[in-house]
């Protein structure tokens, strides 16, 4: 269903530029909080970077000053971006953006902080933005942008659904955060560090704990010429490879035939991955499995392990623990990039508790991972990008987009 297309201008009481920033002199770290473009994500406010300035500059620049209510959009760089000013903010000023004071009771403010940031109001924004390298926003091009003007019963609904896409992207997003520190926690508890073994466990290489494991090698040498957006095998590529989840980001394919004539490794659920390039150096996680048959790059070691002498969850912390990690850099080389080969990597100690306690700590990881929304250590069903994906769409499909 088609609705009425609004220019912004006749939504709201005004459409103003902040000012160019305070100089030094006029920052008061009790001051009036002052929001700039690096404070402003897509519909929320960053506040961790917050900077404040002196009443009297507040008070001089009024143009600028900011109330519980007004939409703030990002003018350079992220263009287009939009946040609600929230209760609390009762004073407040900005530079660098564009304030969309008091909307309407014909519009519901939080509606159209979701309209402005979807893919169709970003460019109903931009149409009419300056620039030759990058665009800027004035009060004419976002004065002019249209916006489509449902019931207001109807835009509380709307805002009411990506409500609640947003919120699971946000603590899926803090959960990914948590993860680690949660794993790496209960592992230094349970069996201590390769340096410092205060239960006396076994230390061995990597290559020795790893002598009897079906798989122990280096994914496999595809090039771009041996790729191709309609294969029917997932190419994983380093992006995939999360610190202790598998992120699923990427989108490179190979045909069946091309994996066949590279002699591919194929990649079994529950593969141990292990990233030797950085950022960070050697994180590892476990394969979820895919829809399509996987193989994975070069720079990806490929770890398919014993069951009978060794739990991948286990196998997953100890290389993602600090002191193994430390030791991996340590054995890196590479002048523009730090790689660490398979080879060095087969060198470098690890603990080797009994299995019973490797298993034990998978058992109690699980538990715990549950219990913040995770499922069997992996987050490849509820991943950051998969949430943001599906928010897109619904915005999309909410506003009309193709």
């Amino acid at each position: 269903m088609s609705h009425p297309q609004v220019p912004l201008s006749d939504l709201c009481q005004d459409i103003v530029v902040g000012h160019v920033g305070p100089s030094s002199k006029h920052r008061d770290s009790d001051g009036i909080p002052f929001l700039m473009g690096k404070n402003i994500g897509p519909g929320y406010l960053k506040l961790d970077s917050l900077e404040r300035v002196s009443r009297s500059f507040h008070e001089r620049e009024k143009k600028s000053q900011l109330r519980p209510g007004d939409i703030v959009v990002v003018r350079i760089g992220q263009s287009g971006q939009a946040a609600l000013i929230p209760q609390g903010f009762d004073e407040a000023n900005c530079s660098g953006l564009v304030v969309i004071k008091k909307p309407r009771e014909s519009v519901y403010a939080p509606y159209l902080v979701y309209y402005l940031n979807s893919p169709q109001g970003r460019s109903a924004s931009l149409r009419e933005a300056k620039g030759s390298t990058r665009s800027t926003l004035n009060t004419s091009s976002v004065s002019k942008a249209l916006i489509p003007l449902p019931p207001l019963e109807e835009q509380r609904r709307i805002a009411a659904i990506l409500d609640k896409a947003d919120s699971i992207q946000r603590l899926s997003i803090k959960r990914e955060s948590i993860w680690p520190k949660l794993a790496r926690a209960l592992f230094h508890e349970m069996f201590g560090g390769i340096n410092s073994n205060p239960f006396r466990h076994r230390l061995v290489t990597l290559g020795e704990l790893l002598s009897s494991a079906e798989v122990f090698l280096d994914g496999d040498w595809v090039e771009s010429k041996d790729q191709d957006p309609n294969g029917d095998v997932r190419l994983v590529q380093l992006a995939d490879i999360g610190d202790g989840f598998y992120v699923d980001k990427s989108s490179r394919f190979l045909t069946y035939e091309a994996s066949v004539r590279l002699r591919c490794t194929y990649l079994k659920p529950g593969d141990v991955l292990v990233a030797r390039m950085p950022d960070p150096l050697c994180r590892a996680c476990i394969f979820p499995g895919d829809e399509k048959t996987a193989v994975t790059v070069v720079d990806v070691c490929i770890i398919r392990v014993d069951h009978a002498l060794v739990d991948p969850t286990w196998l997953t912390w100890m290389i993602n623990s600090a002191e193994f990690r430390a030791n991996a850099l340590r054995a890196a080389s590479g002048t523009t990039r730090s790689r660490v080969s398979r080879g060095n990597l087969s060198r470098l100690p690890v603990l080797m508790p009994p299995l019973h306690d490797q298993r034990r700590f998978a058992q109690i990881l699980a538990r715990l991972f549950s219990l913040i929304g995770c499922e069997n250590g992996s987050y490849s069903q509820v991943s950051a990008s998969h949430i943001k994906c599906l928010a897109s769409s619904l915005s999309a499909n909410e506003f009309g987009g193709k």
